[in-house]
């Protein structure tokens, strides 16, 4: 099992176009990660409306 390890030191959680944040979705979209591990959701982000659309639409897998 690899762990990989996304921080954006010095950039907002409100802020969605962080450099880390977009390239772990582009892994998680690519298939290349398949399981995000965070102490809780506003790490990911603030907006938890912003959040939970992640969460829903774009990593949700049938």
């Amino acid at each position: 099992m690899n762990y990989r390890f996304f921080v954006d030191d010095g950039w907002s959680g409100a802020n969605f176009e962080r450099p880390s944040f977009k390239e772990m979705i582009e892994g998680v979209e690519n298939g290349e990660i398949k399981t995000i591990i965070t102490k809780e959701l506003s790490r990911l982000g603030r907006n938890y409306l912003q959040v939970g659309m992640y969460t829903e639409l774009h990593w949700t897998r049938a």
